[in-house]
């Protein structure tokens, strides 16, 4: 599996998203888009009933960034027999088959285009499929028509500033998402991958972006994450504890969330609850090395 091949995930925002006014979604889907597959896959397995070619869909590329391509070809398959009408886990499909037979996998992505050409996130779905089959110039044609039918549509922006990351164009990203925000303000994911770009370079620009998130979505959980890995990160342990606080009451986390909040209680003296949470971790993870050394 080739890093261009991990990096055509991070354009994961295309899923299930509606194109009308930015509904809140799933909370699988709303960690699928921001690339954290752990949390991602708990919560899809739960939402199988209610949309399961999506559900099916989001599990077989999570598999697939995973390198398990057998499992991702079942869980497409099951979406696809789940439910016929999605368009999802058939583009799933034809994006592995598309190697052996790019004629024909071509033909049957050009009529997934076709049939849902007023379905804007279908088609760069599309697009994330060439993608994945190393075909750019088909995909970014893709995307350049879905910009032509919606030039003021964010998601768009945020598309094109994903591609541009896989050519390792921060600037170029950047601008992108920047349009997106200009577009539509209370897009909270623009500013979160905005903030992204510079994480490890500009930590204060990262932190006045997220806390532009929160202000677009309150309720946009996976923020109080990002604010308490920041903060963490620049020894903020106060401020961590109190942005991993907010993120914990969505009870679902992974076992690095349980380490770095129990760290900042930790150094914060907070030993009480620190020790409740290492507790907590071991109990998952028993050989976690910075859970035993605290």
């Amino acid at each position: 599996m080739n890093m261009k091949f991990l990096s055509s995930f991070l354009l994961s925002l295309i899923v299930c998203v509606s194109v009308n006014a930015q509904q809140q979604r799933s909370q699988g889907v709303e960690f699928f888009i921001l690339g954290e597959y752990d949390l991602a896959k708990e919560a899809l397995t739960k939402e199988i009933a209610t949309t399961p070619g999506e559900a099916y869909y989001l599990l077989g590329e999570i598999a697939l960034v995973k390198g398990n391509i057998d499992e991702a070809k079942a869980n497409y398959e099951k979406g696809a027999k789940a439910d016929s009408n999605s368009p999802y886990p058939a583009i799933g499909l034809s994006k592995l088959a598309y190697k052996a037979d790019p004629k024909g996998e071509d033909k049957n992505l050009e009529n997934i285009v076709k049939k849902h050409k007023k379905e804007f996130f279908p088609i760069l779905e599309v697009a994330r499929a060439y993608v994945y089959n190393d075909k750019d110039i088909k995909a970014e044609r893709i995307v350049e028509e879905a910009y032509k039918e919606d030039k003021k549509s964010p998601w768009v922006y945020i598309l094109r500033g994903d591609l541009a990351l896989l050519k390792d164009k921060v600037g170029e990203a950047g601008g992108q998402y920047d349009q997106a925000m200009n577009f539509d303000p209370s897009n909270a994911l623009a500013y979160i991958k905005s903030g992204k770009l510079y994480e490890h370079t500009n930590k204060e620009f990262t932190l006045n972006m997220y806390k532009k998130a929160l202000e677009a979505r309150p309720d946009y959980a996976i923020i109080y994450k990002y604010l308490g890995d920041i903060n963490f990160n620049s020894l903020k342990y106060e401020d961590a504890i109190t942005a991993y606080k907010k993120f914990f009451e969505n009870k679902t986390y992974t076992i690095d969330d349980l380490k770095n909040y129990a760290a900042s209680l930790y150094f914060s003296a907070n030993y009480d609850n620190a020790k409740t949470l290492i507790s907590e971790g071991l109990g998952k993870d028993p050989n976690n090395f910075v859970l035993n050394r605290l």
